[in-house]
């Protein structure tokens, strides 16, 4: 966030409607739509920036070695289940954005969306932040598994 000129101020979520209400902290850069509209953040907020700079996935965790216990055909069911969920997931997820923005419309919040320039802005300091995280734990990371990740959130 300090790579974009903020001055970040850590707050646990709990309390971030509070912080945000008493002037506090200025603003929320941590929590995509969804969330902010399910605790009513558009009472506390005077607009809101659709960066997507977050992309949130709903994955389906199981412990490795109960995975591998299970049956061929016990495996499979549990792929193809995922598989069927998939796209339900991505729909969900679609619907509960719209619903946040008719939530913060009602509430005479704008929702703010950059320009193209903007976010080719937004973009650059990203990378930049990026390479320099990559340079850091330089054999440790991947930096590629963030970017096809990235990659996702643009289909």
């Amino acid at each position: 966030m300090k790579a974009y000129g903020a001055n970040p101020t850590p707050i646990p979520y709990g309390q971030l409607y509070t912080a945000l209400q008493q002037g506090v902290i200025d603003g929320n850069a941590a929590t995509p739509l969804p969330p902010c509209a399910s605790i009513k953040l558009y009472e506390v907020t005077k607009y809101y920036t659709a960066i997507g700079f977050r992309f949130n996935l709903l994955p389906i965790y199981m412990n490795r070695k109960k995975f591998d216990s299970l049956t061929t055909s016990q495996q499979k069911a549990i792929l193809d289940a995922a598989a069927q969920v998939k796209p339900l997931a991505g729909q969900w997820a679609r619907d509960k954005v719209k619903s946040s923005i008719v939530e913060y419309e009602k509430a005479g919040v704008p929702i703010y969306h950059p320009t193209k320039e903007e976010m080719a802005q937004w973009l650059a300091v990203r990378e930049k932040v990026w390479e320099e995280i990559a340079e850091a734990f330089k054999g440790k990371i991947d930096l590629s598994v963030a970017n096809d990740i990235y990659k996702l959130r643009l289909q």
